[in-house]
């Protein structure tokens, strides 16, 4: 038997290249495909988030710098009031401020591509967006950046970038297919899930105004963050130089929270960190530590009450910091909030008189409430007191008080188109409704004939315009005419002509009204509490 001839191995080079350019490729390939293909359109916060952003951006584009911009997660974009602090202020302001599972790392990045030279921030961001883990895994942060920022992953380092698309799960390569699918048909903005939350609810200067259920919850404490290593701490070094180098100057203003059981001070290291990036810190966290009876859905979401108050005290401290003379230490009058309702107008600004003080009609202990029996006794020293809530009646009727008419305004139909020139304007009016012929001179002929007819007809569309927000319009005539935006109903009257005006580039409600046949409405009035007879 002939002995067998050795096998040459020429081809092991070849071979090895061949497993050495596929490890090579997938180490490219796999990562450029996940990043292409990867999104999370079937999930509803990523879409609450990029719709708020776009919202904000044209917010912001509308104004001109110097600016004051708030930055934070929801506890701002609920807590804070941008629109007061522009009027009361006159600087114009925007609420940036969109969701803490984004992390501070990120908020602050994102603000970094709206601010311009000169800018002022005002940073209000939860504690628990300083550990910032919410982009390791799936969340808010990790779903948003997949789904609607994915060039944020380029900025990332490299090691923080593969950790993000190792976590990825199997699982949503096939979810993802669907989520191109509803991207596609225009389902991935999922208006119908967002049932308490509405785009169309934020304001021009970015504020959102929605009152939802009260969960009433307590933290135990502070979540001050306690590792000085955190990767959030760079974050603030790096913002910090970037506002040096751009002329940007930088305020802190600790979260608006339900009250904890344990009040207690941020740590030095923290303080430091933040004083020594270029931060006014204006004032200590207790302060904005309100009542767990003032929140709405979470401890971090004050009711609209709270809100006017957290922004009122915010605004005093403010002031000095944008070269105006301090409010004056004393009270000039008082305004009673009371309920969870309330809306700003010209009548409960009070913009000329910085010495009135805003207090929440309740037998709370805080120091920022006030009980009808006080009330009864300020009116006695002689303190000027003025509400705008018919939820402060009956309290005040308890203490032997009464409310009595100060002023109000009055707008006409005409007066009120007239302050909606560029907006979509949605009309319903119920069957066999009276019409004032001043209508006439108001909306296109064919509106008022089908107006005055006793009928409007229904009408159900999506709105998507280029470069804009999109919103639902839907109005409804039977059983009584109803206007509803963005899934949320805004007007409803079974008496006279509703009407809704749109900011078509923002998709917001900007104006709504109900006009009874006498086609005037009472915009706002303000009572002063005196003493029953």
């Amino acid at each position: 038997m002939e002995p067998l001839q050795p096998i040459r191995a020429k081809s092991v080079p070849s071979f090895g290249l061949v497993w050495l350019l596929t490890i090579v490729g997938a180490a490219v390939i796999f990562p450029l495909v996940s990043v292409l293909w990867i999104n999370y359109y079937k999930t509803e916060d990523p879409a609450w988030i990029d719709l708020l952003y776009r919202q904000k951006h044209i917010a912001l584009q509308r104004r001109t710098s110097p600016r004051l911009v708030i930055v934070g997660g929801s506890a701002a974009l609920f807590g804070i009031d941008a629109e007061l602090i522009e009027r009361k202020l006159h600087i114009p302001t925007v609420n940036l401020a969109t969701h803490a599972g984004l992390g501070l790392r990120y908020l602050l990045d994102r603000a970094k591509r709206e601010l311009r030279p000169g800018d002022i921030v005002l940073v209000a961001a939860e504690y628990e967006t300083w550990p910032d883990a919410y982009r390791d895994s799936e969340g808010p942060a990790f779903d948003y950046i997949w789904t609607y920022d994915k060039p944020y992953l380029a900025s990332m380092n490299a090691i923080e970038a593969a950790k993000m698309i190792s976590a990825v799960p199997w699982s949503q390569w096939p979810i993802s297919a669907q989520g191109w699918l509803d991207r596609r048909r225009g389902d991935y903005l999922h208006f119908p899930e967002l049932s308490f939350y509405s785009v169309a609810t934020l304001d021009p200067n970015g504020d959102i105004h929605i009152v939802t259920p009260s969960a009433k919850s307590q933290p135990p404490s502070f979540a001050f963050p306690s590792d000085p290593a955190l990767p959030a701490m760079q974050s603030i070094r790096d913002f910090g130089a970037y506002a040096r180098d751009n002329g940007i100057r930088l305020l802190w203003t600790w979260p608006n929270i339900a009250r904890p059981r344990a009040l207690s001070q941020p740590p030095g290291f923290l303080l430091d960190l933040l004083q020594s990036s270029g931060f006014v810190i204006l004032d200590q966290p207790a302060d904005n530590a309100f009542p767990p009876d003032w929140f709405m859905d979470t401890p971090y979401h004050p009711n609209p009450c709270c809100r006017r108050l957290r922004t009122e005290e915010l605004i005093r401290r403010l002031r000095p910091e944008l070269g105006l003379p301090p409010a004056p230490e004393k009270v000039t009058g008082l305004f009673l909030l009371a309920g969870r309702e309330h809306h700003l107008t010209d009548g409960n600004l009070f913009a000329d008189d910085p010495g009135v003080r805003f207090r929440y009609l309740s037998r709370d202990s805080d120091p920022r409430s006030i009980s009808p029996e006080r009330v009864a006794e300020r009116v006695r020293q002689g303190t000027p007191i003025y509400t705008d809530s018919d939820d402060a009646k009956p309290l005040l009727e308890s203490a032997g008080l009464t409310l009595t008419l100060q002023s109000h305004q009055i707008q006409t139909v005409s007066q009120w188109f007239a302050e909606h020139p560029s907006s979509i304007i949605c009309i319903a009016a119920p069957k066999n409704h009276s019409l004032d012929p001043i209508w006439k001179t108001v909306v296109a002929d064919p509106v008022y004939r089908q107006l005055a007819s006793g009928f409007a007809a229904e009408i159900n569309q999506r709105l998507f315009r280029s470069n804009s927000m999109p919103c639902i319009i839907s109005i409804q005539t039977s059983p009584e005419a109803k206007i509803t935006v963005d899934d949320r109903e805004f007007v409803s009257s079974a008496t006279g002509v509703c009407v809704l005006a749109i900011d078509p580039e923002m998709g917001i409600v900007v104006g709504k009204a109900i006009f009874t046949p006498a086609a005037n409405i009472e915009t706002w009035r303000l009572y002063r509490v005196g003493r029953a007879l």
